[in-house]
């Protein structure tokens, strides 16, 4: 499998949402059982650079949502708080999502730039985007 590419726009200082549904082998019908599946996405300037940005499934405050109320099975719902992307100082980076299964098989299901656009309303002190 390959993960498919798609650029993400980030509004700095907003709330970004982001939710999809992974369907077994790509027939878009039978959607794509993730009982005990870890979800992951970083966002980085470049490879092995520090991380910007770290969203997991797992944890006490999880930014990742499998299966949530109301959600069908298969479907996952990342949500990144206004204080989250406010922590973005670089202009463009790069990020990728994967999914850990329960028997250890990783996929990575999308990847691409992330561009972010600066926030121009600002408290005293909050980061600037380079």
């Amino acid at each position: 499998m390959t993960a498919a590419t798609s650029d993400l726009y980030i509004e700095q200082g907003a709330t970004f949402k982001l939710a999809f549904t992974w369907y077994a082998d790509g027939d878009g019908t039978t959607p794509r059982d993730l009982t005990a599946a870890t979800v992951r996405m970083q966002i980085r300037k470049n490879q092995q650079s520090p991380v910007l940005l770290d969203a997991r499934s797992d944890g006490v405050n999880p930014k990742i949502i499998i299966n949530g109320d109301g959600d069908s099975v298969g479907t996952v719902r990342i949500t990144l708080s206004d204080s989250d992307t406010d922590a973005l100082t670089s202009k463009s980076a790069r990020y990728d999502i994967e999914v850990e299964m329960a028997d250890g098989t990783v996929y990575r299901l999308f990847q691409g730039a992330v561009t972010v656009s600066p926030n121009i309303t600002q408290l005293s002190g909050e980061p600037v985007v380079e």
